[in-house]
């Protein structure tokens, strides 16, 4: 009984993970993540993950506009 109720606990882990990536999780999912480390972490590092993309997209519009700006400046020469 025990090891059953093991494999549900991981199963729950699993699946409150799993729904993080698309942030589409049940009440009882937020409470699991609000009281188990492993989820929280693992929901705070995806989050983590999307900001560090998101910084990077904007330095690479800034680079992009920037080089598009030197080249139309070159231009005009």
């Amino acid at each position: 009984m025990q090891q059953y109720l093991d494999i549900q606990k991981s199963l729950a882990k699993a699946d409150a993970v799993d729904n993080f990536t698309d942030d589409n999780f049940s009440v009882g999912e937020a409470y699991l993540a609000k009281n188990n480390d492993t989820v929280r972490n693992a929901y705070l590092a995806k989050d983590k993950i999307e900001q560090t993309n998101d910084i990077a997209d904007i330095m690479i519009d800034s680079i992009d506009q920037n080089e598009e700006q030197d080249e139309n400046n070159l231009l005009q020469y």
